[in-house]
Protein backbone atom coordinates (compact mmCIF):
# COMPACT_ATOMS: atom_id res chain seq x y z
CA UNK A 1 0.00 0.00 0.00
CA UNK A 2 2.51 2.23 0.76
CA UNK A 3 4.20 2.21 -3.14
CA UNK A 4 0.81 3.63 -3.93
CA UNK A 5 1.35 6.44 -1.78
CA UNK A 6 4.27 7.34 -3.28
CA UNK A 7 4.55 11.44 -5.33
CA UNK A 8 5.97 10.78 -8.18
CA UNK A 9 5.07 13.73 -10.45
CA UNK A 10 3.88 17.37 -10.98
CA UNK A 11 2.22 19.27 -9.01
CA UNK A 12 1.49 17.35 -6.28
CA UNK A 13 5.82 17.59 -5.37
CA UNK A 14 5.49 21.29 -4.39
CA UNK A 15 5.29 20.24 -0.56
CA UNK A 16 7.92 17.88 -0.56
CA UNK A 17 10.21 20.46 -2.59
CA UNK A 18 9.47 22.50 0.26
CA UNK A 19 11.07 20.36 2.98
CA UNK A 20 14.72 19.75 1.78
CA UNK A 21 17.32 20.80 3.92
CA UNK A 22 14.65 20.83 6.90
CA UNK A 23 16.16 19.08 10.18
CA UNK A 24 14.54 19.77 13.44
CA UNK A 25 16.39 18.93 16.67
CA UNK A 26 16.41 14.88 17.50
CA UNK A 27 13.47 13.95 19.28
CA UNK A 28 15.87 13.23 21.96
CA UNK A 29 16.18 16.84 22.83
CA UNK A 30 12.99 18.16 21.93
CA UNK A 31 10.45 17.00 25.37
CA UNK A 32 12.82 17.80 28.15
CA UNK A 33 13.78 21.02 29.38
CA UNK A 34 11.89 23.16 27.46
CA UNK A 35 8.73 25.00 26.75
CA UNK A 36 6.87 22.58 24.27
CA UNK A 37 5.11 23.97 20.92
CA UNK A 38 2.74 21.14 20.09
CA UNK A 39 0.62 20.99 16.42
CA UNK A 40 -2.55 19.79 16.72
CA UNK A 41 -3.49 18.14 13.35
CA UNK A 42 -7.58 18.01 12.50
CA UNK A 43 -8.79 18.39 8.72
CA UNK A 44 -12.21 20.37 9.35
CA UNK A 45 -12.65 20.64 13.18
CA UNK A 46 -14.76 23.82 12.67
CA UNK A 47 -17.44 22.48 10.70
CA UNK A 48 -17.12 18.98 11.20
CA UNK A 49 -18.32 17.90 14.79
CA UNK A 50 -17.91 14.94 15.65
CA UNK A 51 -16.75 13.48 18.21
CA UNK A 52 -13.43 13.72 16.65
CA UNK A 53 -13.14 17.11 15.77
CA UNK A 54 -14.97 17.98 19.35
CA UNK A 55 -11.98 16.25 21.18
CA UNK A 56 -9.49 17.99 19.13
CA UNK A 57 -10.71 21.47 20.00
CA UNK A 58 -11.54 20.66 23.45
CA UNK A 59 -7.70 19.23 23.82
CA UNK A 60 -6.54 21.83 22.37
CA UNK A 61 -8.47 24.65 24.53
CA UNK A 62 -7.70 22.46 27.62
CA UNK A 63 -3.46 22.75 26.95
CA UNK A 64 -4.36 26.47 25.93
CA UNK A 65 -5.45 26.94 29.08
CA UNK A 66 -2.62 25.20 31.04
CA UNK A 67 0.13 27.47 29.32
CA UNK A 68 1.28 25.27 26.63
CA UNK A 69 1.88 26.47 23.06
CA UNK A 70 -0.25 24.54 20.75
CA UNK A 71 -2.10 25.48 17.26
CA UNK A 72 -4.54 23.99 14.97
CA UNK A 73 -3.10 23.13 11.44
CA UNK A 74 -6.30 22.56 9.43
CA UNK A 75 -8.37 23.52 6.06
CA UNK A 76 -10.23 26.26 7.57
CA UNK A 77 -9.75 29.24 8.78
CA UNK A 78 -8.57 29.17 11.97
CA UNK A 79 -11.18 30.54 15.02
CA UNK A 80 -8.46 30.39 17.85
CA UNK A 81 -4.50 30.55 16.66
CA UNK A 82 -4.07 28.19 13.59
CA UNK A 83 -3.06 28.04 9.99
CA UNK A 84 -4.91 27.43 6.84
CA UNK A 85 -3.70 24.99 4.67
CA UNK A 86 -4.21 25.95 1.01
CA UNK A 87 -4.64 22.79 -1.62
CA UNK A 88 -6.15 22.34 -5.08
CA UNK A 89 -10.04 21.51 -4.08
CA UNK A 90 -11.63 18.20 -5.64
CA UNK A 91 -15.00 18.19 -3.90
CA UNK A 92 -14.14 14.60 -2.92
CA UNK A 93 -14.11 14.42 0.98
CA UNK A 94 -11.56 12.04 0.48
CA UNK A 95 -9.50 13.26 -1.64
CA UNK A 96 -9.58 16.30 -0.18
CA UNK A 97 -8.40 15.29 2.83
CA UNK A 98 -5.14 13.03 1.48
CA UNK A 99 -4.69 16.66 -0.09
CA UNK A 100 -4.72 18.62 3.26
CA UNK A 101 -2.66 16.01 4.41
CA UNK A 102 -0.46 16.24 1.51
CA UNK A 103 0.05 20.21 1.59
CA UNK A 104 0.18 20.38 5.55
CA UNK A 105 3.52 18.65 4.92
CA UNK A 106 5.81 22.16 4.95
CA UNK A 107 4.08 23.39 8.25
CA UNK A 108 4.39 20.51 10.05
CA UNK A 109 7.94 20.62 9.82
CA UNK A 110 8.01 24.26 10.95
CA UNK A 111 10.99 23.83 13.73
CA UNK A 112 8.93 25.21 16.15
CA UNK A 113 7.01 22.76 16.84
CA UNK A 114 8.19 19.77 19.13
CA UNK A 115 4.86 17.20 18.66
CA UNK A 116 2.12 16.65 15.96
CA UNK A 117 -0.89 15.54 17.07
CA UNK A 118 -2.92 13.97 14.43
CA UNK A 119 -7.01 13.54 14.85
CA UNK A 120 -8.14 11.43 11.17
CA UNK A 121 -6.29 8.31 9.88
CA UNK A 122 -6.85 9.67 6.53
CA UNK A 123 -5.35 12.96 8.06
CA UNK A 124 -2.25 10.91 8.93
CA UNK A 125 -1.41 9.42 5.91
CA UNK A 126 1.40 12.03 4.80
CA UNK A 127 2.79 12.89 8.09
CA UNK A 128 3.14 9.09 8.53
CA UNK A 129 5.33 8.80 5.22
CA UNK A 130 7.39 11.68 6.33
CA UNK A 131 8.42 9.78 9.57
CA UNK A 132 8.81 6.79 8.18
CA UNK A 133 11.38 8.40 5.78
CA UNK A 134 13.33 9.49 8.75
CA UNK A 135 12.79 13.18 7.63
CA UNK A 136 10.36 14.07 10.18
CA UNK A 137 12.15 13.88 13.36
CA UNK A 138 9.09 15.40 15.90
CA UNK A 139 7.18 13.48 18.25
CA UNK A 140 4.27 12.08 16.06
CA UNK A 141 0.88 11.31 18.15
CA UNK A 142 -2.04 9.48 16.64
CA UNK A 143 -5.12 9.32 18.85
CA UNK A 144 -7.29 6.69 17.45
CA UNK A 145 -10.86 7.47 17.57
CA UNK A 146 -12.18 3.96 16.77
CA UNK A 147 -10.98 1.86 14.14
CA UNK A 148 -11.40 2.19 10.63
CA UNK A 149 -12.58 -1.80 10.15
CA UNK A 150 -15.22 -1.27 12.66
CA UNK A 151 -17.25 0.64 9.71
CA UNK A 152 -16.47 -1.61 6.88
CA UNK A 153 -19.12 -3.64 7.24
CA UNK A 154 -21.57 -0.77 6.54
CA UNK A 155 -19.82 1.40 3.82
CA UNK A 156 -19.63 -0.62 0.43
CA UNK A 157 -17.64 2.56 -1.65
CA UNK A 158 -14.08 0.54 -2.65
CA UNK A 159 -12.19 3.96 -2.22
CA UNK A 160 -13.62 4.07 1.52
CA UNK A 161 -12.82 0.77 2.78
CA UNK A 162 -8.92 1.57 1.25
CA UNK A 163 -8.61 3.58 4.47
CA UNK A 164 -8.30 1.21 6.69
CA UNK A 165 -4.41 0.92 4.90
CA UNK A 166 -4.19 4.43 5.60
CA UNK A 167 -4.74 4.08 9.50
CA UNK A 168 -2.27 1.05 9.63
CA UNK A 169 0.51 3.71 8.50
CA UNK A 170 -0.02 6.02 10.88
CA UNK A 171 -0.49 3.08 14.29
CA UNK A 172 2.60 2.10 12.31
CA UNK A 173 4.44 5.02 12.14
CA UNK A 174 3.11 7.05 15.31
CA UNK A 175 5.82 7.49 18.19
CA UNK A 176 2.32 7.10 20.55
CA UNK A 177 -1.27 5.67 20.10
CA UNK A 178 -4.24 7.55 22.31
CA UNK A 179 -7.42 5.24 22.54
CA UNK A 180 -10.29 6.04 24.71
CA UNK A 181 -10.73 2.93 26.19
CA UNK A 182 -8.63 -0.61 27.18
CA UNK A 183 -10.93 -2.98 25.39
CA UNK A 184 -9.38 -1.96 22.12
CA UNK A 185 -5.51 -1.53 22.87
CA UNK A 186 -5.20 -5.34 22.08
CA UNK A 187 -6.88 -4.99 18.91
CA UNK A 188 -5.72 -2.30 17.56
CA UNK A 189 -2.06 -3.73 18.50
CA UNK A 190 -2.82 -6.98 16.66
CA UNK A 191 -4.85 -4.99 13.71
CA UNK A 192 -1.73 -2.95 13.14
CA UNK A 193 0.63 -5.44 14.54
CA UNK A 194 2.46 -2.92 16.90
CA UNK A 195 3.82 -3.21 20.22
CA UNK A 196 0.44 -2.65 22.23
CA UNK A 197 2.92 -0.17 25.02
CA UNK A 198 2.97 2.06 21.99
CA UNK A 199 -0.87 2.43 23.13
CA UNK A 200 -2.04 4.83 25.55
CA UNK A 201 -5.30 4.92 27.39
CA UNK A 202 -7.02 8.18 27.21
CA UNK A 203 -10.07 9.05 28.49
CA UNK A 204 -11.02 10.56 25.48
CA UNK A 205 -14.00 13.06 26.64
CA UNK A 206 -14.02 15.99 28.68
CA UNK A 207 -16.72 18.90 29.10
CA UNK A 208 -16.53 22.56 28.45
CA UNK A 209 -18.71 25.21 30.50
CA UNK A 210 -21.39 25.36 27.88
CA UNK A 211 -22.22 22.35 28.76
CA UNK A 212 -24.64 22.71 31.84
CA UNK A 213 -28.08 22.02 33.27
CA UNK A 214 -30.74 24.51 32.36
CA UNK A 215 -34.57 24.80 32.73
CA UNK A 216 -36.52 22.20 30.37
CA UNK A 217 -39.53 24.27 30.12
CA UNK A 218 -37.61 27.13 29.14
CA UNK A 219 -34.84 24.80 27.15
CA UNK A 220 -38.06 23.48 24.39
CA UNK A 221 -39.74 27.51 24.64
CA UNK A 222 -36.62 28.17 22.55
CA UNK A 223 -36.64 25.37 20.54
CA UNK A 224 -40.51 25.41 20.07
CA UNK A 225 -41.06 22.27 21.28
CA UNK A 226 -44.58 21.40 23.41
CA UNK A 227 -43.74 21.32 26.91
CA UNK A 228 -46.36 18.28 27.49
CA UNK A 229 -44.33 16.37 24.95
CA UNK A 230 -42.13 13.45 26.25
CA UNK A 231 -38.84 13.59 24.61
CA UNK A 232 -35.62 10.97 23.55
CA UNK A 233 -33.18 12.99 22.10
CA UNK A 234 -29.85 11.22 20.02
CA UNK A 235 -27.32 13.26 18.84
CA UNK A 236 -24.60 11.43 16.42
CA UNK A 237 -23.76 10.91 12.73
CA UNK A 238 -27.35 9.14 11.47
CA UNK A 239 -24.98 5.20 10.92
CA UNK A 240 -25.73 1.85 11.51
CA UNK A 241 -22.82 2.17 13.63
CA UNK A 242 -24.99 4.14 15.94
CA UNK A 243 -27.88 1.30 15.94
CA UNK A 244 -29.89 3.96 14.30
CA UNK A 245 -31.95 1.23 12.31
CA UNK A 246 -32.87 -0.39 16.01
CA UNK A 247 -33.65 3.21 17.33
CA UNK A 248 -35.97 3.69 14.60
CA UNK A 249 -37.45 0.22 15.01
CA UNK A 250 -38.00 0.86 18.90
CA UNK A 251 -40.05 4.07 18.37
CA UNK A 252 -42.39 2.31 16.13
CA UNK A 253 -44.25 0.74 19.27
CA UNK A 254 -44.16 4.38 21.06
CA UNK A 255 -46.41 6.09 19.54
CA UNK A 256 -47.00 8.88 22.09
CA UNK A 257 -43.46 9.51 22.77
CA UNK A 258 -41.06 11.26 20.64
CA UNK A 259 -37.41 11.08 19.11
CA UNK A 260 -35.16 14.05 17.87
CA UNK A 261 -32.30 13.22 15.99
CA UNK A 262 -29.30 15.31 15.83
CA UNK A 263 -26.55 14.32 13.16
CA UNK A 264 -25.67 14.08 9.96
CA UNK A 265 -27.33 11.64 7.23
CA UNK A 266 -26.04 8.78 5.50
CA UNK A 267 -27.35 6.53 3.08
CA UNK A 268 -28.06 4.36 5.62
CA UNK A 269 -30.34 6.82 7.32
CA UNK A 270 -31.97 7.71 4.20
CA UNK A 271 -33.00 4.03 3.28
CA UNK A 272 -34.02 3.39 7.13
CA UNK A 273 -36.15 7.09 7.38
CA UNK A 274 -37.42 6.01 4.15
CA UNK A 275 -39.12 2.96 4.96
CA UNK A 276 -40.32 4.45 8.04
CA UNK A 277 -43.69 6.82 8.37
CA UNK A 278 -43.80 7.66 12.04
CA UNK A 279 -45.34 10.60 13.64
CA UNK A 280 -43.43 10.84 16.26
CA UNK A 281 -39.60 10.89 14.59
CA UNK A 282 -38.10 14.49 13.61
CA UNK A 283 -35.19 15.03 12.01
CA UNK A 284 -33.94 18.45 13.50
CA UNK A 285 -30.62 18.91 11.56
CA UNK A 286 -27.24 18.68 12.01
CA UNK A 287 -24.84 20.40 13.85
CA UNK A 288 -23.11 23.01 12.69
CA UNK A 289 -24.70 23.44 9.42
CA UNK A 290 -28.45 23.86 10.64
CA UNK A 291 -28.14 23.69 14.50
CA UNK A 292 -24.98 26.02 16.24
CA UNK A 293 -23.20 23.87 18.40
CA UNK A 294 -24.06 26.47 21.59
CA UNK A 295 -27.32 25.35 21.00
CA UNK A 296 -26.73 22.03 21.93
CA UNK A 297 -26.86 22.24 25.47
CA UNK A 298 -30.38 23.17 25.38
CA UNK A 299 -31.40 20.58 22.63
CA UNK A 300 -29.93 17.72 25.88
CA UNK A 301 -31.87 19.99 28.73
CA UNK A 302 -34.79 19.76 26.61
CA UNK A 303 -35.12 15.84 26.39
CA UNK A 304 -36.15 14.00 29.19
CA UNK A 305 -33.66 11.12 28.56
CA UNK A 306 -30.58 10.81 25.95
CA UNK A 307 -29.73 7.77 24.25
CA UNK A 308 -27.12 6.20 22.66
CA UNK A 309 -27.74 2.50 21.39
CA UNK A 310 -23.97 2.21 19.48
CA UNK A 311 -22.84 -1.20 18.21
CA UNK A 312 -19.59 0.15 18.44
CA UNK A 313 -17.81 3.31 20.02
CA UNK A 314 -14.12 3.90 20.90
CA UNK A 315 -15.68 6.34 23.57
CA UNK A 316 -19.33 8.40 23.22
CA UNK A 317 -18.42 12.20 24.18
CA UNK A 318 -22.37 13.28 23.13
CA UNK A 319 -23.06 10.48 26.53
CA UNK A 320 -20.90 12.68 28.97
CA UNK A 321 -22.23 16.17 27.38
CA UNK A 322 -26.03 15.02 27.84
CA UNK A 323 -25.17 14.10 31.62
CA UNK A 324 -23.17 17.71 32.25
CA UNK A 325 -26.87 18.92 30.76
CA UNK A 326 -27.92 16.67 33.68
CA UNK A 327 -30.55 14.51 31.43
CA UNK A 328 -30.94 10.89 31.97
CA UNK A 329 -29.54 8.46 30.04
CA UNK A 330 -29.22 5.06 28.27
CA UNK A 331 -26.80 3.52 26.21
CA UNK A 332 -25.83 -0.03 24.62
CA UNK A 333 -23.68 -2.34 26.93
CA UNK A 334 -20.74 -2.71 24.86
CA UNK A 335 -17.47 -2.38 26.60
CA UNK A 336 -16.16 0.68 25.47
CA UNK A 337 -18.95 2.73 27.30
CA UNK A 338 -19.36 0.49 29.97
CA UNK A 339 -15.77 1.25 30.83
CA UNK A 340 -15.90 5.10 30.30
CA UNK A 341 -19.27 5.63 31.75
CA UNK A 342 -19.66 2.93 34.50
CA UNK A 343 -23.56 3.04 36.10
CA UNK A 344 -23.81 6.60 35.63
CA UNK A 345 -25.61 5.52 32.18
CA UNK A 346 -28.44 2.94 31.85
CA UNK A 347 -26.85 -0.06 29.81
CA UNK A 348 -28.82 -2.16 27.67
CA UNK A 349 -28.54 -5.01 25.29
CA UNK A 350 -28.87 -3.90 21.81
CA UNK A 351 -32.16 -5.26 20.27
CA UNK A 352 -35.33 -3.27 19.25
CA UNK A 353 -37.80 -4.70 22.51
CA UNK A 354 -34.78 -3.89 24.92
CA UNK A 355 -34.43 -0.21 23.47
CA UNK A 356 -38.23 0.17 23.88
CA UNK A 357 -38.43 -1.15 27.27
CA UNK A 358 -35.90 0.76 28.64
CA UNK A 359 -37.36 3.86 27.44
CA UNK A 360 -40.31 3.35 29.51
CA UNK A 361 -38.57 2.08 31.93
CA UNK A 362 -36.41 5.57 32.39
CA UNK A 363 -39.58 7.76 31.13
CA UNK A 364 -41.95 6.25 34.16
CA UNK A 365 -39.40 5.98 36.86
CA UNK A 366 -38.49 9.12 38.46
CA UNK A 367 -36.21 7.41 41.27
CA UNK A 368 -33.69 6.55 38.60
CA UNK A 369 -33.99 9.10 36.30
CA UNK A 370 -32.72 11.01 39.44
CA UNK A 371 -30.27 8.26 40.35
CA UNK A 372 -28.85 8.57 36.26
CA UNK A 373 -28.34 13.08 36.70
CA UNK A 374 -26.84 12.53 40.03
CA UNK A 375 -23.88 10.10 38.48
CA UNK A 376 -23.83 11.67 34.83
CA UNK A 377 -23.30 15.27 36.54
CA UNK A 378 -20.49 13.88 39.03
CA UNK A 379 -18.68 12.30 36.52
CA UNK A 380 -19.22 15.23 34.06
CA UNK A 381 -17.83 17.55 36.33
CA UNK A 382 -14.73 15.49 37.07
CA UNK A 383 -13.68 15.18 32.94
CA UNK A 384 -12.87 18.93 31.82
CA UNK A 385 -10.68 19.66 28.91
CA UNK A 386 -8.44 20.96 31.22
CA UNK A 387 -8.06 18.03 33.51
CA UNK A 388 -7.99 15.85 30.38
CA UNK A 389 -5.12 18.43 28.84
CA UNK A 390 -2.91 17.70 31.96
CA UNK A 391 -2.82 13.90 31.65
CA UNK A 392 -2.09 14.27 27.45
CA UNK A 393 0.41 16.52 28.66
CA UNK A 394 2.37 13.96 30.87
CA UNK A 395 1.61 11.34 28.42
CA UNK A 396 3.97 13.82 25.91
CA UNK A 397 6.46 14.46 28.18
CA UNK A 398 7.13 10.04 29.52
CA UNK A 399 10.22 9.37 28.09
CA UNK A 400 9.68 5.74 26.20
Amino acid sequence: MDSALEVTSGWIQYPFRLLVSAAPNSEEQMIENKTLHICTLCYQPYTHTTGVERFALGITQGLKDIGINVEIVSAENPISPGHKVNFPKTGIGIIDNLLFSLFSLPKLMDSKYDIIHVHGHITGVFPALLKKSGLLRKQLIYTAHGLVYSHLMENNLWLFNQTHHFEKLILRNADMVFNGNTSDIDKIAQYAQIDKNKVKYLYTGGINNIFKPSNKIEARQILGIPSYQRIVLFVGTLEYRKGIDLLIGAMSGLPNIHLYLIGKATPFSEKVLKGSSLHNVHRSGHVPTDIPESLLPVWYSAADVFILPSRYESFGLVLLEAMACGTPTISSNIPQIKEAFGEATYSISLNIDELRKSILFILNNSNVQKSLIKKGLELAESKSWKIKAKEVLKSYQKKE
